[in-house]
């Protein structure tokens, strides 16, 4: 039986203190009242604009789509491999989620990876709208001129 550092202990050989060991310890015991209260999530802009594009989209959302609207409404071409890594990152982040759909003739048989906004992911994006909107008050004279 695993003594309880040892369950708490990421790399092999690494002390923590007692304050990582309350942090990691309800994770894997499973003990969800214990979990200490999530972090605020900061999001990055290619981040916000995949959760922006999966939000207009949905539930229709999946991948080409998605680098679709980003390009169509902020005039970027992002590479189809950014889009694809940032809704992995996100999803690993537990801001999105996935799951595949039918296999369709026009695609040959294949299906589609379909994402949705997780709440957490909503609530992420609605925070860093907020912090936007803040930053931009009183400035949007000034913004429009330029």
């Amino acid at each position: 039986r695993l003594r309880r550092e040892e369950l708490a202990r990421p790399y092999p050989g690494r002390r923590l203190t007692a304050q990582c060991l309350n942090w990691y310890i309800p994770y894997i015991v499973g003990d969800i009242e214990k979990r200490p209260p999530a972090r605020e999530v900061t999001l990055g802009d290619f981040e916000q604009f995949v959760l922006f594009a999966v939000l207009r989209l949905s539930p229709n959302a999946y991948g080409a789509a998605i680098h679709r609207e980003i390009e169509k409404r902020t005039g970027r071409d992002p590479a189809i491999a950014a889009v694809y890594t940032t809704l992995d990152r996100l999803e690993k982040k537990g801001l999105l989620r996935s799951w595949v759909g039918e296999p369709t003739p026009e695609r040959g048989g294949r299906s589609k990876k379909f994402y949705a906004l997780e709440a957490v992911g909503a609530e992420a994006l609605a925070q860093s709208y907020q912090r936007f909107r803040h930053m931009v008050a009183g400035l949007e004279k000034l913004l429009e001129k330029s």
